[in-house]
């Protein structure tokens, strides 16, 4: 059972770029977006759900042996790992981009 969700300093970074990037079009656009991906991890805290099977693997990272799974909200991957009963939420992607710049 997950007992919370730890955002990364990259994934808030990557929150930071992506509400930059939209509030320019629409703050209250960007601000929603902002609350949708960071509310979407809260699925992995929920009593009786099994966070381990939730969310599918993050085959870019399997390299990495720490078992990254993503959720999908919108057109976001929210990339994140599970240990010691948390979940640690590693980066959040926009689906639209280069799937290699993740990587970077």
């Amino acid at each position: 059972m997950v007992k919370d969700v730890i955002w990364a300093e990259p994934a808030q970074e990557d929150l930071e770029s992506i509400f930059d990037f939209h509030k320019k079009k629409s703050e209250k656009y960007a601000y929603d977006l902002k609350s949708k991906l960071l509310d979407a991890p809260d699925i992995l805290i929920l009593p009786n759900v099994i966070s381990e099977e939730i969310g599918q693997i993050e085959l870019t990272l399997v390299h990495l042996g720490q078992g990254h799974r993503y959720l999908i909200e919108g057109h976001y991957k929210i990339i994140y790992f599970l240990e010691n009963n948390y979940a640690y939420v590693t980066h959040v992607f926009d689906t639209r981009q280069d799937p290699d710049k993740k990587l970077r």
